[in-house]
């Protein structure tokens, strides 16, 4: 079997957006939703299709539609009804959105804008509409793989980059240092948690927005038993209670979360689970990262609010198992297309005997062919048959052959019988040529995209696969019989024979087959990432063998932090350079490199209590003066504090 089971769902979207129930006049759909909701793809499929065949026609029959078959991964059937649906109603604007994802993760930059353009034209003051621009900055930020990575912690963290652009390194420089262990400040984000990605900034939820008057009892009772709208404002507020708050209600939360399908109330009840810092809430979080049918941008969030428990001995160790399986199953991934590739080249040789069998029996029926044709009086096999046969079946009737020996009707008759059993028999050896030139076709289509997901190189994931010819063994037209022009055997000339056609090989890997590897590669990086902040040595050896087999230049440097949060310094010089570097002039890749340094800041103190080291030293009493990062001053200031 080709199939091979993927340890990750397939990608659906970042930030899906969740329409149930959101078009209360059309009961008819409310099965099929229900499906969706339930994850029961195919039932839904079909529920919404036999509406279809029913006569049934509306923008959101089709937009569903299209969302079922977008959490099956079928995206050329996702974008046709999506399309569908918009020509029902062209303010359909969740459809519009969904389309810019779908284009967004097919890397279409300039399609997706214009998907996201229409929702803003659609809904203008809407949430989707704020979604929309928000994916249309990320999208001109993106220029690689590593973007995907990026931009959900580079959103969360924005507020720190805009206050801290406006300052400048002189006016902090006669200001009071901040005192040991503080947190650089963060509007609407609750202390502890300015660290983690995905938290908690959400495209629905307003940043401004602070804790709930409400108990965190009553804001539970509220996303277990209100409408959807209700339910999803008041699952904004969970992330702003205390930790003390969201502890004592750890299990309800838990629960809740079993019942709710709406993608946005589940991330929200993810990050606030995080948030709880228990060994009971890490173990969650890994149960669902290791549930197969779950959300992938769901399993995201959960990694990330992973980051922030540190109340739970054994996370590192459970973790480092899910990166090993991560790479086990890549690597499985290779070796079944590796052994599929020599299966088919065995098969393929043991073809071309057989068409070197034929080629001798052919050659024989010719030469037989020939004799009784000289019997005849013929001169070759040029013009003998046709599909009817003879020419004119009466015309040897007492004729004379080559050796002017008249032959008797019988002999004639005999002969003429030969003639066409030898024929019939050469007419089903081509057949036989035929069908061993398609199966080897067949065979070289595997070996070609078997070849590419072995050559395949996660560190060139954006750039475009390798021509087929450079993979397979041979083409079609060198599989030919020797001597035999195209079509026909051994240049008998068309004979009413069926001509042979060429098949075209394709080479690219397929869209579905990449989607999975960028997946694949985002969480190795996640989960690498997540180690490294956990800083348990004994993860090292794991972390390095997923960068053997997932690396790619665009996240080295965070490698390499994650490296020596293990204990590995090797390229602790490469990290002290990057403190030395320009600073990204703005955007989510600003954010990103704000928090990369407080990392690198944090790690070079550490470096720095056993390898003391006075330049290093010196950077860091530099940084914590005149960085023009609020962030970045206070860390270096922390960990100088820490050294002194």
């Amino acid at each position: 079997m080709r199939k091979i089971k993927y340890f990750l769902p397939m990608l659906i979207c970042l930030f899906s957006v969740s329409l149930v129930f959101s078009q209360g006049n059309n009961t008819s759909l409310g099965k099929g939703i229900l499906y969706l909701n339930s994850n029961n793809i195919e039932k839904a499929i079909k529920y919404f299709n036999g509406l279809i065949n029913q006569g049934e026609s509306s923008s959101m029959l089709y937009f569903y539609l299209g969302e079922a078959y977008q959490e099956k991964g079928d995206l050329k059937n996702a974008i046709t009804n999506y399309n569908q649906a918009i020509q029902l109603d062209s303010g359909n604007a969740s459809a519009y959105y969904n389309l810019g994802l779908i284009e967004m993760m097919e890397g279409h930059q300039n399609k997706a804008i214009q998907n996201f353009n229409s929702v803003i034209n659609a809904q203008p003051n809407s949430i989707l509409s704020e979604m929309a621009n928000k994916q249309i900055a990320s999208v001109n930020d993106t220029s690689n793989t590593s973007q995907i990575l990026k931009k959900w912690k580079a959103e969360e963290i924005a507020l720190l980059a805009e206050e801290a652009k406006a300052e400048t390194s002189l006016q902090q420089k006669q200001s009071k240092p901040g005192m040991p262990g503080m947190t650089p400040g963060m509007k609407g984000i609750p202390s502890g948690m300015q660290g983690i990605p995905g938290m908690p900034y959400n495209a629905n939820i307003n940043t401004k927005t602070t804790r709930s008057q409400k108990t965190i009892e009553q804001t539970i009772e509220e996303i277990k038993y209100g409408i959807l709208s209700v339910r999803q404002t008041a699952s904004q507020s969970l992330p702003y209670y205390s930790q003390q708050d969201i502890q004592k209600n750890l299990q309800s939360l838990i629960n809740l979360f079993a019942q709710e399908k709406n993608l946005e109330i589940r991330r929200n009840i993810i990050i606030a689970i995080g948030m709880a810092n228990t060994q009971d809430a890490g173990n969650f979080l890994l149960d669902f990262l290791n549930k197969p049918d779950e959300s992938f941008s769901l399993k995201i969030v959960a990694l990330q609010s992973i980051g922030n428990i540190t109340n739970s001995p054994d996370l590192s160790e459970k973790l480092k198992d899910i990166l090993n399986s991560l790479v086990n199953d890549w690597q499985t991934r290779i070796e079944n297309a590796s052994s599929e590739i020599s299966n088919d080249e065995q098969t393929i040789s043991s073809l071309q005997d057989n068409r070197k069998t034929i080629n001798t029996e052919m050659k024989k029926l010719r030469k037989t062919i020939n004799k009784e044709n000289k019997k005849l009086g013929r001169q070759g096999m040029m013009g003998m048959f046709r599909p009817g046969g003879f020419r004119n079946n009466n015309m040897f009737n007492g004729s004379q052959n080559t050796n002017n020996t008249t032959l008797t009707s019988s002999e004639i008759k005999t002969i003429k019988s030969d003639l066409k059993k030898n024929h019939d028999s050469l007419r089903e050896k081509y057949k036989e040529l035929r069908k061993i030139a398609y199966k080897e076709n067949k065979l070289n289509e595997n070996i070609a995209k078997d070849s590419a997901i072995v050559s395949f190189n996660f560190a060139t994931l954006q750039s475009n696969v390798p021509a087929v010819s450079s993979v397979m063994p041979q083409q079609i037209g060198q599989n030919m019989p020797a001597g035999m022009p195209q079509g026909m055997p051994g240049g008998f000339g068309n004979f009413g024979m069926p001509q042979m056609q060429q098949p075209q090989i394709s080479v690219s890997l397929s869209n579905s087959f990449k989607a999975h590897a960028i997946r694949v590669q985002t969480f190795a990086f996640m989960l690498i990432e997540v180690l490294g902040k956990l800083g348990n040595t004994n993860c090292l050896n794991a972390v390095q063998n997923a960068w053997s087999v997932f690396a790619n230049n665009s996240f080295l440097i965070h490698y390499y932090l994650a490296e020596a949060q293990l204990g590995d310094y090797n390229h602790i010089n490469a990290l002290v350079r990057r403190l030395k570097e320009n600073y990204p002039a703005g955007g989510t890749q600003l954010s990103d490199e704000i928090l990369l340094r407080q990392g690198i800041v944090k790690i070079l103190g550490k470096y720095l209590v056993s390898n003391p080291n006075k330049n290093y030293s010196g950077l860091l009493q530099y940084i914590s003066q005149s960085d023009p990062y609020k962030g970045v001053r206070h860390a270096a200031l922390q960990v100088l504090l820490t050294l002194k």
